[in-house]
């Protein structure tokens, strides 16, 4: 699977923050995100993320998780696409 499935990242999940990027810190993510994650290839980098789940109640939760970016056989240095929350 993707660096960011083996992380546990979601389709949905929010990211508070990425290594040391947080909202304070954050331009864009091509200014602040993929810099760091192409710095990052190869080590761990901590993420938070905020999800939220669904069912008969509603159920958030924050989590902090370890992608290692790096090559495999699908796209990116991730796996996923990033998107900014507006």
């Amino acid at each position: 699977g993707s660096p960011a499935a083996e992380a546990g990242l979601r389709e949905g999940d929010s990211i508070l923050a990425m290594g040391e990027v947080d909202s304070s810190a954050f331009a864009s993510i091509e200014q602040s995100l993929v810099p760091l994650i192409k710095a990052s290839a190869g080590s761990s980098l901590a993420v938070e993320v905020v999800r939220v789940t669904t069912s008969s109640t509603t159920h958030v939760e924050e989590l902090r998780l370890n992608l290692r970016p790096r090559s495999w056989s699908g796209n990116g240095l991730v796996g996923c696409v990033l998107h900014p929350a507006y």
